[in-house]
């Protein structure tokens, strides 16, 4: 990782190198010196694309390429106990979306979509026992994301890694309300949301029906935004709690830093084909329901890790996860790029009119409103 993913530390620990040094902490002292300041890497991250297996800059400089599988295959050698790579890209994409064939031919349809390490130069023998290469691309930290405000969480996982927790108060509470409002069941739901248009025709709803915490509001009353006397219609509201709740948790979600390409859902909602095309959509990102509860799955999975490793048994994460995470590929649904386009318009309004009630500044949501008309 580093400053720049692709290269290694050019550093001879000078503060003449410090503009090529790729790891810099700055340590403030207060009237004495200090020693042993100890930092921390993994060696089990890959956060680039590289496939080469020389050194940056040549010449026999000793200096072998970070973050790389080829380093990664060096560090499982020499690192007792079981290694799994994780790839955490620091970099953008470089292969076009598209498909690959039953022969190996790729099919360009356009796009940026995933990573593809192009090996350049022979990578090491495998020989540290229990050694795991996954190409999937995670999200989670190895530091802590710290929120300024305070509202989304640095989630700890037992295995030690970060997982940024964000967490709204509304959701699945409007849903099961409108249910039980109109006596009406959830394929009821997806039949009658489908009868209006992405966006709603400009009828927002801000859905903080129980105060929120995400952002935290926690006094908020619910608003209705942009909806005449007669737009109180059974199909109208059905959209605009289902487009409410998921704009409010995307909200949050921008604030995280990360990029995501594939949404995993569990729990009831993700039985809805409408909550997860829409979801989809809003996120511009794949969604991929996950069979059985997956929370409730995971918490188990993490506990029986735990006792593993208590009990002398060297295993990774991903050995005791992979045999549980059925996923329903058929269930599997991509970004509509028409909705993507709405959605990215509506999102702009939510944000501007929950700022302006929220007392802070914020775009005019009247006139973006207008130009979703």
């Amino acid at each position: 990782g580093g400053r720049d993913p692709n290269v290694s530390d050019n550093s001879t620990n000078s503060a003449a190198s410090l503009g090529t040094s790729e790891h810099v902490t700055r340590v403030v002292l207060a009237g004495t010196d200090t020693s042993n300041i100890d930092s921390a890497f993994s060696f089990n991250v890959v956060t680039n694309v590289r496939g080469d297996g020389g050194d940056d800059d040549g010449g026999g400089t000793g200096r072998h390429s970070q973050g790389t599988l080829d380093q990664f295959i060096m560090n499982a050698n020499l690192v007792n106990g079981a290694n799994a790579m994780r790839f955490v890209p620091a970099v953008a994409p470089n292969v076009v979306n598209g498909t690959f064939s039953d022969d190996g031919n790729y099919t360009n349809d356009g796009g940026d979509d995933w990573w593809l390490i192009n090996v350049t130069s022979p990578l090491p023998t495998i020989s540290g026992a229990d050694t795991t290469i996954d190409g999937t691309a995670y999200t989670f930290m190895e530091k802590p994301y710290v929120d300024p405000t305070g509202e989304i969480a640095a989630f700890c996982d037992s295995t030690g890694h970060y997982l940024p927790l964000l967490c709204v108060s509304n959701l699945a509470n409007g849903y099961n309300d409108i249910l039980k409002i109109y006596n009406i069941s959830h394929e009821d739901f997806n039949k009658i949301a489908r009868k209006t248009p992405p966006g709603n025709k400009g009828k927002i709803l801000i859905p903080w029906y129980v105060g929120e915490r995400t952002p935290d509001v926690p006094q908020a009353a619910p608003v209705y935004f942009g909806f005449g006397l007669d737009d109180f219609t059974q199909e109208n509201l059905c959209r605009a709690v289902l487009e409410g709740h998921l704009l409010n948790l995307y909200t949050g979600f921008q604030r995280m830093p990360v990029k995501v390409k594939e949404i995993r859902l569990t729990g009831g909602l993700s039985q809805s084909p409408v909550w997860c095309q829409t979801i989809a959509d809003i996120f511009n990102a794949e969604t991929l329901p996950v069979k059985g509860e997956g929370a409730a799955l995971g918490a188990a999975l993490h506990a029986a890790y735990v006792w593993m490793k208590e009990n002398g048994k060297k295993v990774s994460i991903a050995k005791v996860v992979e045999p549980f995470v059925i996923l329903e590929e058929k269930r599997r649904k991509k970004p509509i790029a028409e909705n993507v386009a709405v959605y990215k318009k509506q999102t702009e309004v939510f944000n501007a009119l929950s700022q302006r009630v929220r007392g802070e500044k914020g775009g005019d949501p009247f006139a973006l409103r207008m130009g979703m008309m």
